[in-house]
């Protein structure tokens, strides 16, 4: 991709009434596209076909939450949710998947603990005695493989494949998939093992 302009200031301040940011010494180095190759590029600056103009506003749906929702990923964990669907719902939204896996994560983290504890109460709820030595760790080994799947397929909602990544609701599809993908292989195994439960 080649740039077609340049927009430099020494500050910039954001205005909510207006929605543009308020710069500071702001200059415009247009036509950067014309005539210019990777290899005769030099800088900005030095562009035979540039055209400097100076600009006091610059208008963009980049707001600052935006950005320091790309900088910072615990910055979406302290959203509510009614913002989060605000920001989901705007044009050419920015950090789309860290905001659709903090939401479908803030419904599905409450009954994955759930489903952590029916899981442990198999493990030392019997009346053998004898499985009492290796109950502790039987829990141990339940508990450690529906963490870790917790934490792998909140890694994998980060990559959408392709083709859910090409259809419109692909991305929240895949996103809603992934949080739930725990609660739908350990929550039927935790009534399992309830149901064999012999007390």
């Amino acid at each position: 991709m080649v740039p077609v302009a340049h927009l430099q200031a020494q500050e910039a301040h954001w205005n909510p009434d207006t929605q543009q940011w308020d710069l500071l010494n702001g200059e415009l180095t247009a036509g950067l596209n014309s005539d210019r190759s990777p290899k005769t590029a030099g800088s900005i600056g030095d562009h035979p076909g540039s055209q400097k103009t100076a600009v006091t506003a610059f208008k963009t749906n980049v707001t600052p939450e935006e950005i320091a929702l790309c900088r910072s990923g615990n910055f979406v964990e302290l959203l509510p949710t009614s913002r989060i669907d605000q920001l989901l719902n705007r044009p050419n939204m920015y950090g789309k998947m860290a905001l659709l896996r903090v939401k479908h994560w803030r419904f599905t983290q409450p009954l994955m603990n759930v489903t952590l504890l029916l899981l442990a109460i198999p493990c030392v709820l019997t009346r053998a005695s004898c499985i009492h030595n290796t109950a502790p760790t039987k829990t141990l080994f339940l508990m450690g493989l529906a963490m870790g799947s917790v934490f792998v397929f909140h890694q994998l909602a980060a990559n959408v494949p392709p083709t859910l990544a090409s259809m419109p609701s692909g991305v929240a599809t895949w996103a809603m998939l992934m949080a739930w993908a725990p609660i739908f292989i350990f929550g039927p195994l935790s009534v399992f093992l309830l149901d064999r439960t012999k007390t």
